[in-house]
Order: C-alpha cells, then structure tokens, then sequence
C-alpha cells in the first residue's frame, strides 16, 4: 500500500496558515513529527507530510498559543538535539493516581447519598400521593 504524501502549502491550506508559518513549527521538531526520518522524503527544500505527521503537527499547532516552542519541546520531552527523551517520574504519577483515586471515591459517596435522599423523597411523596 502506497503511502499518501502532501506538500507544505497543501497541509497549511487546510490550517489557514502561511506555508513560512508551517515551516516555522516543523523545523525544531523534524524527529518528533517524522518517526522514521529513512521513511520521510523529505529534503532540505521540500517536505512531505503523511497523516501521522499531519496529526502530530496539528497538535503542535494547536499548542502553540499555550507554549513557545522551548515550552512545546519541554512539555514533548524533546532535548537540544532535538532527541525526544522520554522519562516518567513514578512518584508523580503514583502521587496524581492516588489523587484520582481518592476522588473518586468521595464522588461515589456523594452520589449514593443523593440517591438515598432522593429515595426518601420519592417514599414521603408517593406515602401523601396515596392518602
């Protein structure tokens, strides 16, 4: 199956950009948005975007306004080199899970509590709607 390609000024038609602006966002994150940089024809004047690309792009794009580029390369795990370097701190996750957890629990609770008032109320109101 052959690969669909499309061309910069193609990509940035659909996101009403400039083909520069487009450029701008891909140049400092070519090894994130092209995975197999030997599977991307791209050249030093010409770039070719497949749906992957696209998506990881749009996703950048959309960022943007949230983040400067060092902040998009920070918040991707992307290094100086542009390497993306992936690290997770476990205390933070187990930390935030448990967090989650907790949550969710109360949450639980304050439901089955409405839902027991809530019955109550539909008992007293049925009880006075039969006398």
């Amino acid at each position: 199956m052959k690969k669909k390609l499309y061309s910069t000024p193609e990509v940035a038609g659909w996101f009403d950009i400039t083909d520069g602006q487009l450029r701008y966002y891909i140049k400092p994150f070519e090894h994130y948005i092209f995975d197999d940089m030997t599977d991307n024809p791209t050249t030093a004047t010409v770039i070719r975007l497949n749906l992957r690309s696209i998506l990881k792009l749009r996703m950048i794009l959309l960022l943007k306004d949230e983040y400067r580029v060092k902040g998009l390369k920070r918040l991707l795990g992307i290094d100086e080199n542009g390497e993306m370097q992936i690290t997770l701190n476990q205390d933070y996750l187990a930390q935030n899970i448990q967090l989650l957890s907790l949550e969710s629990t109360q949450q639980l609770s304050e439901i089955q509590e409405e839902q027991k008032s809530l019955q109550k109320k539909a008992k007293a109101y049925n009880s006075k709607s039969q006398n």
